[in-house]
């Protein structure tokens, strides 16, 4: 009843606040997250890298190095963050806590393999765990919502934002998966979220970037995309995200997008999926959005729609600009109060649930009790471990049982450091050479017996590189006994036809590269 009590005692422009995520920048509650929250009365914010003073424990590092006591100690900081964020909060007038939204999908501290690889594992026992210690972390940290598990099935494999983020193909697998990840994460006392409603895996278009459609009929839908939401629904996961992406079988009129279409959010998933939970929109400054109906309209519309919270994650003037269109459209009627008060009392009880109405602070001095512990990292080593697969093997190549005289050439970026060490370690007469020093590689061609070379679409490295892609399937052209590690995702070797040996570890994390580099050599 508290929540009741609280709404009762709101203004409009506090519902409105409650209705609303935001991002920052910085390691600390910068002036313009403390404005979002005393003078628009925000109810939620988001963290990312950028919150993060040692990128080495966020998920989102550039190879994501193995954790060090020094590391899991720095973990505090985040916590302090939130503190400090919930702090501000109450000083509020009705002092409502804040929820903190993760973008966790591959872990908070202790990370892991993208869903994909723990698809090819196939244990809902790993997923159950998996989910358990990103919830565990998250709310030692003061994260309350994990934005996972993704259960969008990727058919689509040239699709260019889901990929390996899905757990896989087949819509089965990932209900199932799905179902032991969201169930780990909420058995810590943290909300899952399932993404991205009604299923974003069959797109060529990346919803941050344009306008992706879903041109399926009905009957495809609900074979294909929805089981794993009603999986999860049926399972009792207390948020879902909606996708920016078109739906014309389910909603043909024009540029409406899931997050912004009641037939979609009211019809299909409130009243016939009977979802009761939490509604976010994903970020609406992405393109999806802005190249529809707008970000600040796109507020308007996704709660209109049903929606609760919209999220509004870069700058300053995006967020105070929705929350302004949002409030003029309660004040003129066009959303009614009545609408507004079941968004806000489903924010409300939610936190309620979670304890944040008693208390919405952490204790930091506990966190590296929780983050990053030795069990939690030698279950991540071993997921990693166990994740690693032949996508083929034409050639026979695997497991590598090299001379010792015979030259190994380790075309190797720097990112992939890790790796390279225990290629070397286990093959001495190894040569590495950077995807920068291409005028090396004819004559290292020529003199080796073994050619590999490390992989990924995004590695800083190999996008310094003129035509990359095309100088690496040359030297696969030119060597016969050529293996390829695609990191991050198999769908990458699609690229390079003339490869007879590939492996992939579905992570550039520093865990995931020594897992590949120690696959190779059958240990």
């Amino acid at each position: 009843m508290r929540a009741e009590r609280l709404l009762a005692g709101m203004t409009l422009r506090e519902k409105v606040g409650q209705l609303l995520l935001a991002g920052f920048e910085g390691t600390e509650p910068s002036r313009e997250i403390e404005r979002l929250m005393t003078e628009y009365h925000f109810g939620a914010v988001i963290l990312y890298a950028r919150n993060f003073a040692n990128k080495r424990i966020s998920q989102w590092g550039t190879a994501g190095a193995e954790l060090t006591h020094e590391d899991v100690k720095s973990a505090r900081q985040v916590a302090e963050l939130t503190n400090q964020l919930q702090a501000l909060a109450q000083r509020t007038r009705l002092s409502v806590p804040l929820f903190v939204w993760g973008d966790f999908e591959c872990g908070a501290v202790t990370t892991f393999p993208a869903n994909m690889g723990l698809g090819v594992i196939g244990s809902e026992e790993v997923c159950r765990r998996f989910g358990q210690i990103v919830g565990e972390e998250s709310r030692a940290l003061g994260v309350h919502l994990v934005s996972a598990p993704v259960v969008d099935v990727n058919n689509n494999p040239e699709n260019p934002v889901i990929g390996v983020r899905s757990f896989g193909e087949e819509p089965g697998l990932v209900s199932r998966l799905g179902v032991a990840t969201l169930r780990g994460i909420q058995s810590a006392g943290a909300i899952a979220m399932a993404k991205h409603f009604p299923g974003h895996g069959d797109t060529a278009v990346d919803s941050h970037l344009g306008v992706p459609m879903v041109a399926h009929p009905v009957e495809r839908l609900q074979s294909v995309e929805l089981p794993p939401f009603r999986a999860a629904v049926a399972a009792g996961v207390k948020s879902l995200c909606t996708a920016h992406a078109l739906y014309p079988a389910l909603d043909d009129t024009p540029n409406t997008v899931a997050t912004v279409s009641p037939k979609i959010i009211s019809h299909l998933l409130r009243t016939e999926m009977g979802y009761a939970g939490l509604v976010f929109s994903d970020c609406l400054t992405m393109q999806g959005i802005a190249q529809t109906v707008g970000t600040a309209r796109g507020a308007v519309e996704f709660i209109k729609a049903g929606g609760d919270v919209a999220i509004v994650c870069h700058t300053f003037d995006a967020p105070v600009e929705a929350f302004e269109t949002v409030l003029k459209a309660a004040q003129l009627g066009e959303i009614s109060e009545e609408r507004i008060n079941q968004s806000v009392l489903r924010v409300l009880r939610a936190k309620e649930k979670l304890g944040l109405l008693d208390c919405p602070f952490v204790d930091v001095d506990v966190v590296t009790d929780v983050v990053g512990t030795k069990d939690k990292i030698a279950f991540a080593r071993q997921v990693a471990a166990n994740a690693v697969t032949v996508i083929k093997d034409e050639a026979n190549l695997l497991p590598l049982r090299l001379p010792a005289d015979a030259r190994l050439l380790l075309l190797c970026p720097p990112e992939a450091e890790p790796l390279a060490q225990i290629v070397c370690e286990n093959h001495a007469n190894t040569v590495v050479v950077s995807p920068a020093d291409s005028s090396r590689m004819a004559s290292e061609l020529q003199r080796s017996h073994t050619f590999i070379a490390v992989y990924w679409r995004r590695c800083p490295s190999w996008s310094k590189v003129p035509e990359g892609e095309e100088k690496l399937s040359q030297y696969f052209r030119q060597h016969p006994r050529s293996l390829l590690i695609s990191l991050v995702s198999p769908y990458e070797s699609r690229r390079f036809a003339h490869v007879s040996t590939a492996v992939t570890a579905f992570s550039a994390k520093e865990t995931s590269q020594k897992a590949a580099a120690a696959f190779l050599f059958g240990m």
